[in-house]
């Protein structure tokens, strides 16, 4: 309400040891998008990488599972670890795979409901906190952010607005308006609601994919963008298990190229 973002750090351990780590942090290039067809593109995101601690601790193990890089995940991260984090940031980059996919947690630098700055006034402190996160995005490497207005709110459209104004190299961010309507802010920059916002199964995932396929004709691409939760056991393994379980219809995909689709779909 005050406008001020927080950069959750409980559990952490030695950041004054991380925090003085070389801040030469070298993202991978990222892949050549697939070509647009008139497919279900599929985009996964494994959520709570706002939170430093889970970077450190449980992602890493999630790192660690053989799976991983067999499908395309987004792993949401802090763009705040380029000062708290570099080096655990570059490992992780130095680390992935062409389907590893390093996205901001919400709602950029820090964790906030961008939403509570508009209607309380903070419009130019929002305009700020955008261009902060844009900064630290470049040197992050990253260019998805999950943006959060309480766990079940759409983003204003004079937020996403603002996104689109302070984040020249942002391709995309979500809402948590499970269902609800994709948007285009300042005609160049996609706003998509997940199809499911906090997933805890393959069960769940199935399900939201099927409901978000509802009635898809072929002939248009539809883009489905699928949350999980971290805490319950979920890791590269079972997005694989769902990955398998999809028909030729659906292709699954890094977020950030689900976004640069779905802008040229949007746009041209």
């Amino acid at each position: 309400n005050f406008g001020f973002p927080t950069i959750p750090s409980d559990y952490c351990t030695n950041l004054v040891l991380h925090s003085g780590m070389s801040r030469d942090i070298k993202p991978k290039p990222m892949p050549a998008k697939p070509k647009l067809e008139n497919k279900l593109y599929v985009a996964f995101i494994l959520s709570d990488g706002d939170n430093l601690q889970y970077v450190e601790h449980l992602m890493r193990k999630l790192w660690n599972n053989p799976d991983r890089g067999s499908v395309p995940i987004g792993w949401t991260l802090s763009p705040a670890m380029v000062d708290a984090m570099p080096g655990a940031l570059n490992f992780y980059h130095q680390s992935s795979t062409e389907n590893d996919n390093l996205i901001s947690g919400p709602s950029g630098f820090g964790y906030t409901y961008p939403n509570y700055w508009f209607t309380r006034n903070l419009t130019a402190k929002l305009a700020d906190f955008v261009a902060k996160t844009e900064e630290y995005n470049v040197k992050a490497g990253i260019r998805v952010v999950t943006v959060w207005n309480t766990i079940t709110g759409g983003i204003n459209v004079n937020v996403g607005n603002i996104y689109a104004d302070n984040a020249a190299t942002l391709l995309g961010v979500t809402a948590q308006n499970t269902g609800g309507a994709q948007s285009i802010y300042r005609q160049k920059l996609p706003g998509k609601p997940l199809s499911c916002n906090y997933c805890t199964s393959e069960e769940a995932m199935l399900d939201h994919i099927a409901s978000a396929s509802n009635k898809w004709d072929g002939n248009d691409p539809r883009f489905i963008i699928i949350q999980a939760q971290p805490w319950t056991d979920l890791k590269p393994s079972n997005f694989k298990n769902v990955a398998n379980s999809l028909g030729a219809d659906y292709v699954v995909v890094r977020p950030d190229h689900i976004f640069q689709l779905m802008q040229i779909h949007i746009l041209y």
